[in-house]
């Protein structure tokens, strides 16, 4: 029962995701700000982000959706969204396959995107801290 990671092809996602669109209704706070399931959907399609799934014996237990975004400097590696269960029994295999295809893209950085709780689970594989990001909801009248 050996864990793996795998990117996702074209018609594998195409096969997979009823079942992430589903599991996607139920955590829409994790995306909906940022995404739309059908923006999602067409990006893997189109290339521009990457589906990851992580599993044993054929059995996936959690959802990656990553990005390479390039800058003038170079480019990174981002983890958008990530879903399932075990997460902490995959950190050290997550991170070897994205720190390996970060390394085939040509990318410098690996960023992870998510809440404050990934904080100390990601410290111990080498990630810090440069930068926050806040945001608050836009009221429906001003505060002032």
């Amino acid at each position: 029962m050996a864990q793996a990671v795998r990117k996702l092809n074209e018609e594998e996602f195409e096969r997979w995701w009823p079942d992430i669109s589903k599991e996607l209704d139920t955590i829409p706070h994790l995306w909906d700000i940022w995404w739309t399931k059908e923006a999602l959907h067409d990006c893997v399609l189109g290339g521009s982000l990457q589906c990851w799934v992580a599993g044993t014996d054929g059995l996936a237990e959690l959802v990656v959706f990553t990005m390479v975004s390039a800058y003038p400097s170079g480019s990174i590696l981002r983890s958008i969204l990530l879903f399932g269960r075990g997460i902490d029994s995959y950190l050290d295999v997550l991170d070897a396959t994205f720190e390996d295809f970060a390394r085939q893209m040509g990318a410098k950085v690996i960023q992870v995107e998510g809440r404050p709780g990934w904080e100390p689970r990601l410290k111990k594989l080498g990630f810090g801290r440069r930068q926050i990001v806040m945001f608050r909801d836009v009221l429906e009248t001003r505060r002032h």
